[in-house]
């Protein structure tokens, strides 16, 4: 991987920098190709007139970041999709860009040296602060892995704990303990095995129910055996019946919890449709809503508002506005991007004003 840096880094010429622009457009779930080729974009509006050597030091920033960026997905592949770390990286890329273009204009305005050279510091310093951004998410991402996979095998081991404590004295019960624990594994396993082909916001949050299902259930079960053994030792049989019981009423929970959850989040997923469709249905919807009869710029915010809530993400609803909305020109001179930002952004702050609220509740 690093090889492939390197070689990308030391080949950026106008040449190949002209061959990475015609290439198709990237699947709207390949973020960090998306976001790689937006910044490369930018970078090659930016270059002239800047010194060879100036250019250079951004190319290198956004290979550092491109690398950050592909060994998150590489976890991801591992661990699960994480929607919510492309979705707080949003800001910091409208940042990269934003500071890269500011370079840009230092050098063609032929400011001062100082004023250049702080302006390509910035927009370096926007790019390697997102590279450490991926990679703190990324060793995140593998701890919260870790952590599942080490509650899943020490339930197991609880498990065979209870049934090598209790097989004489409550077969019944704790048959009936062991099913529920093997169905709540299965049903981990199903919901895991759902998410697989599934677009990224579904995957992601499939996974994120599995992780909380098995946190949830381990620390509510990891005392019975310890409990069960203190009871034994004072011939408590009917303690014991009891711990067994609630055991398996905390499986059960987790079953009902991770299936619900499952079907709603598939439900969901069949309901989604390509952005570009979802785009062209909410249109008709938010011109029936508004009662308009002209294509407007409050037509694209309201269904790009729909677009976000739907889960897709800024990505997405850029490159659609820029595809499908009929006020072409526009869009391409920057209404798109704007949108898209906006409208990914009040989600943020309504998903921030609903943890503070529920927080404030209790």
């Amino acid at each position: 991987m690093a090889e492939e840096m390197n070689r990308i880094h030391e080949n950026q010429t106008s040449e190949k920098i002209g061959e990475v622009l015609s290439n198709p457009p990237m699947p709207e779930d390949d973020f960090m190709a998306a976001y790689y080729k937006e910044i490369a974009d930018s970078i090659v509006e930016a270059e002239p007139p800047m010194p060879e050597e100036v250019a250079d030091g951004l190319w290198k920033s956004a290979a550092n970041l491109r690398q950050s960026m592909d060994e998150f997905e590489e976890a991801e592949e591992k661990c699960g999709p994480n929607i919510e770390t492309w979705e707080n990286y949003a800001p910091q890329h409208q940042e990269i860009l934003a500071h890269i273009e500011k370079a840009g204009e230092a050098y063609r305005e032929d400011k001062s040296h100082e004023e250049r050279t702080q302006a390509v510091e910035t927009a370096r310093g926007t790019m390697e602060s997102s590279k450490a951004f991926f990679e703190a998410e990324r060793e995140k991402l593998i701890e919260r892995e870790k952590a599942y996979q080490e509650q899943i095998a020490a339930m197991q081991k609880e498990i065979e704990t209870l049934k090598k404590e209790t097989q004489q004295m409550s077969p019944e019960a704790m048959a009936k303990c062991l099913a529920t624990a093997m169905q709540f594994m299965q049903e981990v396993e199903k919901t895991r095995a759902a998410a697989v082909d599934q677009p990224r916001v579904v995957s992601s949050e499939l996974f994120a129910s599995t992780r909380k299902a098995v946190k949830d259930a381990y620390f509510s079960v990891k005392l019975a055996p310890s409990k069960i053994k203190g009871f034994l030792r004072k011939k408590a049989h009917q303690a014991v019946d009891g711990i067994l019981h609630q055991t398996a009423g905390v499986f059960n929970k987790g079953i009902e919890s991770l299936s619900k959850k499952r079907d709603a989040v598939l439900r969901k997923s069949h309901e989604m449709q390509s952005a570009d469709a979802f785009y062209r249905e909410a249109v008709q919807a938010v011109m029936a809503e508004d009662k308009e009869d002209q294509h407007s710029y409050l037509t694209d915010l309201h269904a790009a508002q729909k677009m976000a809530q739907a889960g897709f993400g800024e990505y997405a609803i850029k490159k659609t506005l820029l595809k499908e909305s009929p006020r072409r020109r526009e869009m391409e001179e920057g209404q798109a991007a704007g949108i898209a930002k906006e409208v990914l952004s009040q989600k943020q702050q309504e998903k921030q004003n609903a943890k503070q609220n529920a927080g404030d509740a209790r």
